[in-house]
């Protein structure tokens, strides 16, 4: 599938920028610049199986093909800000957003004369060995949206953590970790990076963890599942990666931010450390906010394994929004057979839910309009939903953030409070593509 390009067009790549930002930064072991660049960015079964569960099984395997090709159908552009921070960029202003990462994607083999925007710089297949390294997302100001370009991608033979205390020396003390999901290119995941740390002005150094996803098949029921068995494959990556971060000097916390299958990951992860014994002196005050949005995590699977290990061992605070129209996650009970809902998508008049605890907070989006990929897609893409992480990163509470008391205790109502004018496909950047 080949993208319209951007409404800038060709032009001069800052593929050195880093260097003038921390010149102590160690050499590449292997810099790409991008010669042009683009724009990145229902209840489940239960009995027996009969011939129409199939049927419907067959069906949901459908949607959720139609779901993701509907996501590629047209020119992705850009995400329009809440309008407290309309002003971080002036109209056709750009600037370099340095973010870190660590992946255990297998690195492309691209011809000598590609294009790494058209090509990109790591595949879907998985890689023994974890990667990491510094890539430079460009982001530039066209009216009220920003445009999120990936257009240079380093990789090192220095750790994240050695990565990122080069990188206080721009930033402040806090670190924060995206794990995008399901169907989630490279380029996609480090640009919605790049976005939350631009719109945490630079207060908080941004990560990204890429796992191999973004398989090119028709076949997507097939595909979902080898992407699930590929984030379980990634945690002891992903474990490593926090221990180091934990143990870094002068690093005071880590932020997490999941979406859909990265919050299982997310999860997991933590799950096994804090059963490991909390090593490395992880706890409150170094794992700081747990964000999961749109998590594709069975509910009695997070209430018995997850909320015991997750919870008071190891996070501040746990903030899961949810979704009643997430179609995606519908689909994704279906297609497992699911006795219990998503955690993205329960229900808070239900109290049976039991997850209604201190100290994690559930904020239910569906009233918010704007919600892409069948309302699964509303991260960055939703303002209101963009507005609110930003303030949960900064440390607001539920009340501090003026959102309306839901029915279960520490839950959350939030209001469309912005205009919907324009079409979403023309207004907003999409956002993690599916899961």
């Amino acid at each position: 599938m080949k993208l319209d390009p951007s409404p800038r067009g060709d032009r001069w790549v800052h593929d050195r920028l880093w260097i003038t930002q921390d010149a102590s930064i160690a050499s590449t072991k292997r810099t790409t610049p991008c010669a042009r660049n683009r724009p990145v960015g229902m209840q489940a079964l239960s009995g027996r199986r009969t011939i129409s569960d199939l049927r419907i099984r067959v069906a949901a395997v459908c949607l959720l093909a139609l779901a993701l090709l509907s996501s590629c159908a047209c020119p992705l552009s850009g995400v329009e800000p809440p309008t407290e921070f309309a002003g971080l960029l002036l109209p056709g202003q750009t600037e370099a957003v340095p973010v870190v990462y660590a992946t255990n994607r297998k690195p492309l083999t691209e011809p000598p004369d590609a294009d790494p925007c058209e090509h990109g710089w790591y595949g879907p297949d998985r890689n023994s060995e974890v990667l990491t390294g510094l890539a430079i997302a460009e982001v530039t100001a066209f009216g009220k949206a920003l445009y999120p370009f990936v257009s240079s991608v380093s990789e090192r033979n220095e750790s994240t953590g050695e990565l990122v205390t080069r990188s206080m020396n721009l930033h402040g003390s806090e670190a924060l970790i995206y794990v995008h999901g399901f169907s989630t290119t490279f380029q996609e995941g480090i640009a919605t990076a790049a976005l939350l740390g631009r719109l945490l002005d630079a207060s908080i150094i941004p990560i990204a963890f890429s796992w191999p996803a973004g398989v090119p098949t028709i076949w997507i029921g097939s595909a979902y599942l080898a992407e699930r068995e590929s984030a379980d494959l990634s945690v002891p990556a992903f474990k490593d990666m926090l221990r180091e971060l934990c143990s870094t000097e002068g690093l005071s916390r880590v932020h997490l931010v999941g979406h859909s299958t990265g919050c299982w990951l997310i999860c997991r992860a933590l799950e096994e450390l804090a059963m490991e014994g909390n090593p490395l002196g992880m706890g409150p005050g170094r794992i700081g906010e747990v964000i999961l949005a749109a998590a594709d995590i069975d509910l009695d699977v997070f209430k018995t394994r997850f909320l015991p290990h997750v919870h008071k061992p190891l996070a501040d605070r746990i903030s899961i929004y949810i979704n009643l129209d997430d179609h995606v996650l519908g689909i994704s009970s279906i297609l497992r057979a699911s006795v219990a809902p998503r955690i993205g998508q329960i229900d808070l008049s239900d109290s049976s839910h039991g997850i209604a605890t201190s100290g994690i907070e559930l904020i239910d989006v569906t009233r918010v309009r704007n919600k892409p990929n069948m309302g699964h897609s509303y991260l960055i893409s939703s303002q209101p939903v963009c507005r609110d992480v930003i303030a949960i990163l900064k440390g607001a509470t539920g009340e501090m953030r003026n959102l309306t008391p839901g029915p279960a205790p520490h839950s959350f109502i939030m209001e469309d409070d912005e205009p919907d004018t324009t079409p979403s496909d023309t207004r907003f950047y999409h956002g993690p593509r599916g899961r």
